[in-house]
């Protein structure tokens, strides 16, 4: 994601008013008045009585928020999002949410963002207690993410059991459209969540680079790890294009 100057926020129609209301409302005013958090278009902000922790570097736009006019993504919102921040949202930097959907954290939720994490169009986060989501994470689009079921269920003894818990995701991990990860959800580092999936289940025993799919989610392979460089993706399409018939490229392990 590029830093671009901040009068070309102006450009990509920033929503300046609740930008302004928002990184005042939730951040100390020394770290406010650099605007780190940028909305764009529409984006519904009532219920933020939280506050933001910015762990790193603080600049204009570390934190976009809304759907930017570029022609990088195939799959666009064409509505506003919903922000309710009322526990402790911690961000990184380079962090893009797109549109359609939203981030709300409970009163007693801790939501952290890694750096260089894409959250694609129409996808929610919802925090009540727990979620961690490490660098350079990508969602795709209609994602759901929920550390709770928000119900209870009571046995035939009497008993119930507590609806919240924890979801951890490492870094590198692709997580397909249309996936719902739930509580009690642990991603390793370069794990791959096939499309339409659901997760429930900790997966870090099977290590590193893995890839799981399924409703429910199971493991399927390892090995497989997100190409994330730009350049050599360019060259990928372009040799595919070029070779139709060919169904495997090399690209060498040392290419993020």
């Amino acid at each position: 994601m590029k830093h671009l100057p901040l009068p070309l926020w102006l450009v990509f129609k920033t929503n300046l008013i609740k930008t302004i209301i928002l990184n005042f409302r939730l951040l100390p005013k020394k770290q406010a008045w650099r605007l780190p958090i940028v909305l764009i278009g529409k984006v519904n902000i009532s219920g933020c009585t939280g506050k933001v922790i910015i762990k790193d570097p603080i600049y204009t736009g570390m934190a976009i928020l809304g759907e930017l006019p570029d022609e990088t993504c195939a799959f666009k919102s064409l509505t506003g999002m919903r922000l309710k921040i009322q526990g402790i949202l911690e961000l990184e930097s380079h962090i893009h949410l797109r549109g359609g959907g939203g981030i709300i954290v409970g009163k007693r939720g801790l939501l952290h963002i890694g750096r260089d994490t894409m959250i694609n169009s129409y996808s929610l986060i919802w925090c009540v207690r727990n979620i961690y989501i490490g660098k350079y994470v990508s969602f795709s689009w209609h994602v759901q993410l929920f550390d709770s079921n928000f119900h209870y269920v009571i046995d035939e003894e009497g008993m119930t059991r507590n609806c919240s818990g924890e979801v951890t995701i490492g870094d590198n991990v692709w997580i397909g459209n249309h996936c719902t990860i739930n509580k009690g959800t642990v991603l390793p580092n370069s794990a791959i969540v096939a499309s339409g999936s659901i997760v429930n289940k900790d997966f870090s025993k099977f290590g590193e680079k893995i890839m799981i799919g399924g409703t429910p989610a199971k493991y399927i392979k390892s090995g497989y790890r997100r190409l994330v460089d730009r350049k050599t993706q360019i060259e990928v399409d372009r040799f595919f294009a070029d070779n139709p018939n060919c169904s495997e490229y090399f690209v060498g392990n040392d290419v993020i």
